[in-house]
C-alpha cells in the first residue's frame, strides 16, 4: 500500500487537513440531507471515473468501498457547478468532522486520516448472511492524481510468510490527472475496515467479493 502518513506529507505536500470541505449537489439532494441529517455514500464501482475502482488482484474489491466526495477549493468552480448540479443546484460547506460526536480526525500510518463517530453503520448484502458494521470513517483524505498505472491499478493483497491480508486503504484514493481540477477530498466507509487475514490468496475471496 502507498497511502500512508509519510506519502501525504512528503509526496502530496499535505501539512495539515483543511478546516472545511465543499460539496456540489442538487436542491433535492440538499433537502434529503437536511431532512434525514445524513450523507449518502456511493459504492466505489459507481463513481464518475471507472478507472479508479480497479485493483489488479481483486477485481471486485470496489464493491466493498463506499465514498462521499468533496473539495477543499474555497473558490467556486464553474466546471463542478455544471457537472454536479447542472448549473441549478447548491454548494454546501461542512467541517471535516461532520459526523455524530464531532471527533477530530487523526492521521495514521496506514490509510491517512480517520475518525470515529457515535453509533455504527451496518452493511448487509442481499441473498446471504454476510454482514459488516463499523463506527469508523476514513477521511477526509485528498485524492492523489497520477497517470502512473501502478498507482491506479494497484494491489489489495499483501503476502507475508505464507499468509495474505486484504488491505483496501488505497482503493478509491487515486484518479487520472485529467480530474485534478476537482482537488477532491474523500470520506470512505469500508466494509472490511481492518486487514482481513487469509490462508490462501484466491478461493476464500469468493465468499465476500461478488457484485
Amino acid at each position: 500500500m502507498f497511502y500512508t502518513d509519510d506519502f501525504m506529507y512528503e509526496v502530496m505536500g499535505i501539512e495539515r487537513l483543511p478546516e472545511r470541505l465543499y460539496h456540489y449537489t442538487s436542491v433535492d439532494t440538499l433537502g434529503l440531507i437536511l431532512a434525514n441529517q445524513t450523507l449518502r455514500f456511493a459504492r466505489l464501482d459507481g463513481v464518475n471515473d471507472p478507472e479508479e475502482a480497479m485493483a489488479e488482484d481483486l477485481p471486485l474489491a470496489s464493491t466493498l468501498v463506499f465514498t462521499s466526495s468533496w473539495t477543499a477549493q474555497t473558490k467556486e468552480s464553474l466546471p463542478m457547478w455544471s457537472m454536479y448540479t447542472g448549473l441549478a443546484g447548491v454548494r454546501i460547506a461542512l467541517p471535516i468532522n461532520p459526523f455524530r460526536g464531532r471527533r477530530a480526525p487523526t492521521v495514521y500510518e496506514k490509510g491517512g486520516a480517520m475518525q470515529t463517530f457515535d453509533g455504527r453503520v451496518s452493511l448487509t448484502r442481499e441473498g446471504d448472511s454476510w454482514h459488516s458494521s463499523s463506527s469508523m470513517v476514513f477521511g477526509p483524505n485528498k485524492i492523489y492524481y497520477t497517470d502512473e498505472l501502478p498507482y491506479r491499478n494497484g494491489s489489495c493483497l499483501l503476502a507475508d510468510r505464507g499468509t495474505w491480508s486484504v488491505q483496501l486503504h488505497d482503493l478509491g484514493m487515486v484518479k487520472n490527472t485529467h480530474w485534478s481540477y476537482e482537488e477532491e477530498w474523500r470520506f470512505k466507509v469500508i466494509a472490511a475496515p481492518f486487514e482481513v487475514q487469509l490462508k490462501e490468496p484466491d478461493p476464500p475471496l469468493a465468499s465476500f467479493l461478488r457484485p
